[in-house]
């Protein structure tokens, strides 16, 4: 798989980086995130993990814990029961830290790079600033289904070849394929896959 690293990118590493998630699906980019803002994050799931209790919907993939950021929370919405990131679905809370990750100066910067233009959080409604998804899978937890992210592929926007939803995802501790890292199909999101039609 294609990895590239962040802290030394240069132009045509990011271009290559770029085309590599447009054709395939994804990127790896390692050393984004400076070591402060990694440990806060490592401390603060960490004590998120111990108070709160995974929801029985969502117990056979881990944890589901959003998280948004208090600057936006005057735009939530009232909870809705049984829609993702409310009451009996996963939990949710603010905490500023998604703030600094929203904020990032080096996420920013390999974004700008790989001229993702345009691109912004995208939250629950209008006026949401981010939302931030801690997910932990237990050792010998059961392995998640093979899923799909994006579900507006009935819109015409689908048929465009840039990608119109990137999700950044932070490994809080070193992920191997023998303790259960992500694994992609490339390029399953512009082809058909016989895993689309279950």
């Amino acid at each position: 798989s294609a990895a590239f690293d962040g802290n030394h990118l240069t132009k045509a590493e990011a271009v290559a980086a770029r085309d590599h998630l447009v054709n395939e699906g994804y990127v790896v980019i390692r050393g984004v995130m400076p070591e402060p803002l990694l440990s806060e994050l490592r401390s603060f799931t960490a004590d998120l993990f111990k108070r709160r209790k995974v929801s029985r919907h969502v117990r056979f993939q881990g944890s589901s814990h959003w998280v948004t950021t208090p600057r936006s929370w005057k735009h939530e919405p009232p909870s809705r029961k049984g829609e993702p990131g409310h009451d009996n679905y996963s939990s949710r809370e603010r905490h500023e830290v998604v703030e600094k990750l929203n904020d990032e100066l080096s996420q920013r910067r390999i974004v700008e790079l790989l001229g993702l233009e345009n691109l912004r959080p995208r939250g629950l409604c209008k006026g949401d600033d981010i939302r931030m998804l801690v997910v932990s899978k237990p050792p010998h937890g059961p392995p998640l289904y093979w899923h799909q992210d994006f579900k507006e592929w009935n819109s015409p926007s689908a048929a465009t070849p840039w990608p119109l939803q990137v999700f950044f995802s932070y490994y809080l501790t070193d992920t191997s394929r023998e303790n259960g890292c992500l694994r992609v199909i490339p390029g399953s999101h512009r082809r058909w896959h016989p895993l689309h039609d279950i």
